[in-house]
């Protein structure tokens, strides 16, 4: 069909937008698919363009509508217009040759009077088409021919940006040289040195850097392109952003550091680099974290071993107490414990006032017995509690093999932890337990009252729900019962 008018049918059911699912007024401009694409759903005409910069096909059916296009229907006119969703639908476009890097058609379409930015109703322009498939000549052909070097595409990126995103470097030049704005954000605030600095492509970022990229510029959350290359574990990246005076000190909206980052995903050279520019591994989030306590939690040994050598402080806590030993003992990690250990870490710390000893009882709840045995080399008391004892902790998880590291560490056993057990179904575990107390006479007393008791209350339940239901069969013939007539 070509873009014609045509009368628009005059129903008055109500129309719900297959997009943002309200109500279409009889007032507003809508949108619908053409026949041929069995796609019968209603659209906002603004909410389906908005559709369109994330996928050209119906939002409910999945009906494409990439080349058949769309109406446009103005209930005031009562009129409709077609639109083709994007010119490159149809061979031979500008936007099709710019995409195929297609010099020679592109100038031949320019000579026919091909308009240079003409965007797609999703609002690609062949620019755009040539950034993303990086072709540097056909980019030049373009701003030659006039094409607006900064136009925006979907979510702000220009063709800088989206040449950066595809690590197209040839292409990043073209466009610098012919005038593209390096600082200019998207709508998330990222520049093309950030995605550049995220993708880890080297020579997209010494071009940009070249061309007077901001080294740190924010993008939402404060993130500077350092951070995103330091948690990629990007170092060439890092070692050119770096020597062009990128912040090892610039915080995150939450408080976090370039050194954070890298921790957080064990890249152990990137955080070498960061202590080598002289980032201070002591700085903490505002949760009082440091990059120490993310690596311990991550069980990352060789960043461990970097933020020690530059001087972290093992004994920092987090709000709430918690330490770096804490965190690595949550996770199991017996390495991370060992360097830690090493460097003289508390194995036990009082700021927790629920329990005393904080490391043990975070390995033994998570059955992690290697970690467990790391912890009582290291001078970790199995006997000093507050409340349930690490090794009744133990029990009530069913960790078998920590009861048995917790036995030879000289944890005290108590009758009711043998019972415990037993109760709990871990019979090897209560073996164990039975055999550290000597199968004393405690042991066996202990778990003769425990039987009365279940027997007990098992009695107490049994009578009281048989009067229960003996009440309640009262009622119910009382109920049933007629009256006198």
């Amino acid at each position: 069909m070509t873009d014609a008018m045509k009368e628009v049918d005059g129903g008055h059911e109500p129309l719900i937008c297959a997009v943002c699912l309200e109500e279409i007024m009889d007032s507003e401009t809508r949108s619908r698919a053409g026949p041929t694409t069995g796609c019968v759903h209603r659209f906002h005409w603004d909410c389906i363009r908005k559709w369109f910069q994330v996928k050209a096909a119906c939002p409910v059916c999945n009906k494409s509508l990439l080349e058949e296009g769309i109406y446009e229907d103005d209930p005031i006119s009562g009129k409709s217009i077609f639109h083709r969703i994007r010119p490159e639908g149809v061979r031979g476009s500008l936007h099709s040759a710019a995409a195929a890097g297609h010099v020679a058609g592109i100038q031949r379409l320019l000579a026919a009077g091909a308009s240079v930015n003409r965007t797609t109703l999703g609002g690609v322009a062949p620019l755009h088409m040539a950034a993303h498939h990086g072709h540097a000549e056909a980019i030049a052909r373009l701003l030659a021919a006039g094409a607006e070097v900064n136009q925006l595409a979907p979510g702000g990126t220009t063709a800088l940006y989206i040449a950066a995103q595809g690590q197209h470097a040839d292409a990043v030049a073209r466009l610098l040289a012919g005038g593209a704005a390096v600082n200019l954000a998207s709508e998330g605030g990222g520049t093309a040195l950030h995605v550049a600095a995220q993708n880890g492509h080297t020579e997209a970022v010494a071009w940009l850097l070249a061309g007077s990229a901001e080294v740190d510029a924010v993008m939402d959350g404060d993130i500077t392109p350092l951070f995103l290359a330091a948690q990629s574990g990007h170092i060439d990246v890092m070692v050119r952003l770096l020597a062009q005076g990128a912040s090892v000190t610039a915080a995150a909206g939450n408080g976090a550091t370039a050194l954070h980052y890298a921790a957080l995903h064990g890249h152990a050279e990137s955080v070498a680099r960061l202590l080598v520019a002289r980032a201070n591994a002591n700085e903490a989030t505002r949760s009082g974290g440091t990059a120490l306590h993310v690596a311990a939690q991550g069980g990352h040994t060789e960043a461990v071993a970097w933020l020690l050598a530059g001087r972290a402080d093992v004994r920092k806590e987090m709000m709430g107490g918690s330490t770096p030993l804490y965190m690595a003992s949550m996770g199991g990690h017996s390495e991370v414990i060992a360097w830690l250990l090493a460097k003289q870490a508390p194995v036990e710390t009082t700021s927790r006032a629920s329990e005393a000893n904080a490391a043990l009882y975070a390995a033994v709840r998570g059955g992690h017995a290697e970690a467990v045995s790391r912890l009582l080399t290291g001078g970790a008391n199995p006997n000093r509690h507050v409340g349930p004892s690490p090794l009744r902790t133990a029990v009530l998880h069913g960790h078998t093999e920590v009861i048995g590291r917790l036995l030879t560490g000289g944890a005290t056993v108590k009758p009711d932890d043998v019972w415990a057990a037993l109760l709990l179904g871990n019979l090897r575990g209560a073996r164990r337990l039975a055999k550290a107390s000597n199968y004393s006479w405690a042991v066996l007393r202990r778990g003769c009252w425990l039987v009365a008791g279940v027997l007990g209350a098992c009695t107490l339940t049994y009578m009281l729900s048989g009067a229960l239901l003996q009440r309640a069969l009262l009622e119910l013939i009382v109920l049933e019962t007629p009256g006198p007539a």
